[in-house]
């Protein structure tokens, strides 16, 4: 029986996950914060400046984390990034064979880990970075976002006011939308990742990257009209506020079954892979490239 070796684990994760940081690709990542600055950052700060309040350094992650839009972009900005996990190429078969299967199994787990953990706390970095000179920390929500409307009902119809929905900041505190936000979108990503794996060890990469891509788009469209297909995906349960009402208290699909949803499915792909792995052939590369 193959003995699990921590070390190498670890190691080779390590390696590899140094590779990707050094990866061209990441100007995607470049782009993709200009694109957070603009739709979302900008419009926030507009507002602050209307009302003459400063905003919570975390509102405009938590904005980032429930947006619509920017919901469908950062799963598949994460895709162009990790595109070629699991890495294979003729390295792989030594690799391998030093290691062992399933040793290389969890590298990869312990790297796909360590990708969408990085990938987001660059996004939360840029998110509130960017605002710190003109925000306050607070566990409570600004003026900006529970107020603004009110007070302003010429520009309540302007991006900066729809931004965070009245369910979000009625239903949970900052710092729990925040914590909550991060986590929820962290397993969205992870299963986006474990869905390339998965494909990947059964040969079939094209047909895997394929697959994310219709699980983030089918996600997207679900959600947009509103169909209650849409918590078969995990755009939807990634959402935080659509879980909740208006009506303080009053929720609308049970969080405790998006955290299932959202654990539940890692586990039964992480247990898919760790079976496929065995009979992982791993001297025809290009089966498993292609």
């Amino acid at each position: 029986m193959e003995r699990i070796q921590i070390k190498k684990i670890i190691n080779t994760a390590k390696i590899e996950f140094k590779k990707w940081i050094l990866d061209p690709r990441m100007l995607v990542l470049a782009v993709l914060m200009i694109f957070i600055h603009s739709m979302v950052i900008s419009p926030l700060i507009e507002n602050a400046e209307i009302m003459g309040e400063k905003i919570n350094i975390l509102e405009p992650f938590i904005a980032v984390m429930n947006s619509g839009v920017v919901i469908l972009i950062l799963p598949l900005c994460f895709m162009a990034l990790i595109a070629d996990f699991p890495k294979i190429d003729t390295n792989t078969v030594f690799i391998i064979s030093r290691m062992g299967r399933k040793n290389w199994v969890l590298a990869q787990l312990t790297k796909l880990f360590f990708m969408a953990i990085s990938f987001l706390l660059v996004v939360f970095i840029v998110s509130t970075g960017l605002v710190v000179l003109k925000g306050n920390v607070s566990g409570e929500w600004s003026k900006v976002i529970t107020d603004f409307s009110e007070k302003f009902p010429k520009y309540s119809s302007n991006a900066g006011a729809r931004l965070i929905p009245l369910n979000l900041y009625y239903q949970f505190p900052v710092a729990q939308a925040a914590v909550l936000s991060f986590l929820f979108v962290f397993l969205y990503l992870f299963i986006i990742g474990l869905i390339l794996l998965f494909f990947s060890i059964y040969r079939m990469k094209t047909a895997g990257f394929v697959a994310c891509g219709l699980v983030v788009c089918l996600g997207a469209a679900t959600f947009a009209i509103g169909s209650n297909f849409q918590w078969l995906f995990p755009m939807a349960n990634a959402l935080i506020w659509i879980h909740k009402s208006t009506v303080i208290r009053e929720g609308i699909y049970p969080m405790a079954a998006s955290v299932a949803y959202l654990t539940i499915v890692p586990v039964i792909l992480t247990i898919f892979c760790c079976i496929g792995v065995r009979n992982f052939n791993y001297d025809n590369i290009t089966e498993v490239v292609y």
